[in-house]
């Protein structure tokens, strides 16, 4: 049976050295090259306290050492360096903490005149506009540190890197515009170059040495200056002949940018210090970019909002969204940095620039619908991927779509243009690969090759996106705008026919009463011809009189039920006048001059005459209808005011109303259950509800069946009515 191995080893490099111990200073890591400066060998130390050591080569600063641990322990990922001599050499000693290990760099301090130069160079970096920024930061770090390359590493949308800044300090060949890869910039290398600062490798093809751990230990080594470069970015710079290189991450809005990435092709070393000033440099550059990015971002959200703003305007004024659209077309293609626009609602198809054929558009749009779940489809690659989805060659590369409807109907789609690229690519088993058309080596190892990629266009990047799902959201908001709209319209639809509804029942309601005291008076005209001259002219007032009720009626009518809020001026009326013309006419139609009526005091109203005479002819005419049955049918009418309002009562002792029809009784076309023998068509009262929400007044009814009912009307008190004491 093996026995386990005393402890883990990584590889590490060896141009410097590494000790790490847990919170109690217990060393729980070691690097294997220990041996140089250490007298023991390095399994030796292990899982003994750092005393062990630092009493060893570290005596004179054990207190500084103290110091910097309990500034670490209290402020957290804070790195601390010290300049301490081994055998009368210089060295820096990097201490920090990471989770729950403590780790400690050493390595050569070699001193530097070029300080003070890399300051200057700092300011000079500070004053350089966006645009050059990028290079004028290749530039100093370049010279600073005596390079012979710098390159500018950009990470794209679609994950690739392209190099878009260069520095060549000698006759070497030019990286500017290389695009690479996704290999290249995995989520994996990423977060090894995002975990420190700066990566140092002094010599590419040598990773002589060892970190040692315990088993039971958490030591990380990813995050230690001595880590190896990630095996993608080794081979590739051992294979276009580089030594030495440097790497630092671009850290932008806490997301990896890119990287700036120095080379050697001779091996040299670069003291930590110059490294640091170089930090300082990039984290400088990076902010001035990011402030330059969200200065952009501000003139982009004011850019798109003026347009949001001019597209809402003409929304709301046109009656068809799509209309709308296809009048902005030009713009809306243009602020997507599209080369092709195309407007699709079912059969209306309009477009904009570089655009496939309408029969090409129609299986386009059938491959998109498939994605049902993505309001936005987005791909760059869509030549490339779907093209034997579709028939014949298509004029673009790139393509995105958004979905304006749910019954996937109405789309706009944006088109870009093919932009052929030379990728190149790695592989770890090259044994494996098998070379494309248009592929090539770079060099004579098969490892790396070129590959160039076309049916392909620039990437919908994050902006693209936020424009698309900002004009989504407008159109959307228009929709909801319109639909109140026509709400709105449909409902002043239905209140126009109801008050034409209205009209028609009032007047065939109200001027029933009138017109059966014409016809009752015409009737009696020619039937006694015997008639003495004071009862012709009686009955011709009274003609006269109905007449004059009859236009009155239709004159308010209409005003009422034409105007949506019937504006009318409201005065101190006396109502003695309107209550006995009412009396007589209902006494009249109804024939019931047996009836007796009680009149108390009868105060002033604030109102309109035609109204208010309207109110009590339906309601007095009830009582008089609703009573005809009664050997001795009564009707009180009379008023009182309290604080707010002046209340009329109008009571009679007729059939009375049922309680289960109480609530509903002031609807059109309601009418109690015991009501069916008395001719009526359920008008009346909800005429009275009509005119007195008008007048701001209201009604309540208070009725026992066959006991008679009590209906109290409430007006607002006229503000010329003396206050109740």
């Amino acid at each position: 049976m093996l026995k386990q191995p005393l402890y883990k080893k990584s590889k590490i490099q060896d141009f410097g050295y590494l000790i790490c111990t847990d919170s109690s200073g217990i060393i729980t890591g070691i690097s294997t090259n220990i041996t140089d400066i250490l007298p023991q060998q390095f399994d030796y130390y292990l899982e003994k306290p750092f005393a062990t050591i630092s009493r060893t080569i570290f005596v004179e600063w054990e207190d500084k050492i103290l110091e910097a641990i309990q500034a670490i322990e209290e402020t957290h990922y804070i790195r601390k360096i010290i300049d301490i001599q081994i055998d009368h050499e210089p060295y820096y000693l990097s201490l920090y903490k990471e989770e729950r290990s403590i780790y400690y760099e050493i390595e050569k301090k070699t001193t530097n005149s070029m300080t003070h130069l890399a300051l200057n160079d700092l300011s000079s970096l500070l004053s350089a506009p966006s645009e050059q920024l990028w290079q004028n930061l290749s530039n100093n770090i370049c010279k600073i540190l005596g390079l012979h390359k710098t390159i500018i590493f950009k990470i794209n949308n679609d994950q690739t890197g392209t190099v878009c800044a260069q520095t060549i300090n000698g006759d070497y060949k030019s990286s500017m515009g290389l695009h690479f890869a996704e290999e290249f910039i995995s989520d994996d290398i990423i977060d090894f170059y995002k975990q420190s600062t700066s990566r140092f490798c002094y010599d590419i093809n040598k990773l002589n040495s060892h970190l040692c751990t315990t088993h039971s230990s958490d030591v990380k080594h990813q995050h230690t200056q001595q880590a190896p470069f990630p095996c993608t970015h080794l081979t590739y710079l051992k294979e276009i002949g580089v030594k030495t290189a440097l790497v630092y991450p671009i850290i932008i809005n806490n997301k990896c940018w890119g990287l700036l990435i120095g080379t050697h092709y001779e091996t040299k070393w670069m003291d930590l210090h110059l490294r640091q000033v170089g930090c300082l440099m990039v984290q400088y550059a990076s902010n001035a970019f990011g402030s330059s990015m969200k200065h952009n971002l501000l003139k982009f959200h004011k850019k798109i909002k003026e347009f949001e703003l001019d597209l809402k305007g003409q929304l709301l004024v046109d009656n068809d969204i799509n209309t709308t659209l296809a009048h902005n077309i030009k713009t809306l293609c243009e602020v997507v940095h599209a080369d092709g626009i195309a407007i699709v609602q079912q059969e209306d198809h309009t477009y904009y620039g570089l655009c496939p054929s309408e029969h090409q558009l129609t299986q386009i749009l059938n491959t998109i619908k498939t994605h049902k779940d993505k309001r936005v489809f987005k791909d760059h690659n869509f030549s490339l991927k779907r093209k034997s989805m579709i028939e014949g060659q298509l004029p673009f590369a790139g393509i995105m779509s958004l979905r304006l409807n749910k019954s996937s109907d109405h789309y706009i789609f944006w088109f870009r243009k093919e932009t052929a690229k030379e990728i190149i690519n790695i592989a770890h088993n090259p044994e494996n690969i098998t070379l494309s058309k248009g592929s090539s080596n770079l060099t004579k190892n098969p490892k790396i090759w070129n590959n160039i990629i076309s049916k392909s266009s620039i990437p919908w990047n994050a902006s693209d996106l936020y424009l698309v799902n900002r004009l989504y959201n407008l159109v959307q908001e228009i929709k909801i705008k319109k639909s109140e709209e026509q709400e709105k319209v449909n409902h002043e639809l239905i209140s126009l026919n109801n008050e034409l509804e209205m009209l028609t029942f009032t007047l065939s309601h109200d001027i029933k009463n009138p017109l059966s005291i014409v016809k009752l008076g015409s009737q009696m005209l020619q039937l006694n011809a015997k008639m003495t001259k004071d009862e012709v002219y009686k009955w011709s007032k009274t003609i006269q009189e109905a007449t004059q009720s009859i236009e009155n009626l239709v004159d308010s009518s209409l005003v009422f039920t034409q105007a949506k809020s019937y504006i009318f001026k409201k005065i101190d009326i006396q109502i003695t006048p309107i209550i006995r013309k009412v009396i007589n006419e209902s006494r009249l139609m109804y024939e019931k001059n047996s009836c007796e009526f009680v009149c108390g005091n009868l105060l002033p109203l604030y109102g309109e005459r035609n109204l208010l005479y309207q109110v009590f002819l339906n309601i007095i005419g009830n009582a008089i209808k609703y009573s005809a049955n009664k050997e001795f049918p009564k009707i009180e009418i009379y008023s009182y005011m309290d604080d707010n309002h002046v209340i009329y009562n109008i009571q009679d002792n007729g059939i009375g109303i049922p309680e289960s029809d109480l609530l509903t009784i002031f609807e059109i076309f309601k009418r109690s259950n015991n009501a069916k023998q008395f001719n009526g068509s359920g008008v009346g009262l909800a005429l009275v509800k009509r005119i007195l929400d008008r007048l701001d007044a209201s009604a309540k009814i208070e009725s026992i069946e066959d006991g008679g009912t009590l209906i109290s009307l409430y007006f607002p008190k006229s503000p010329h009515m003396t206050p109740i004491n």
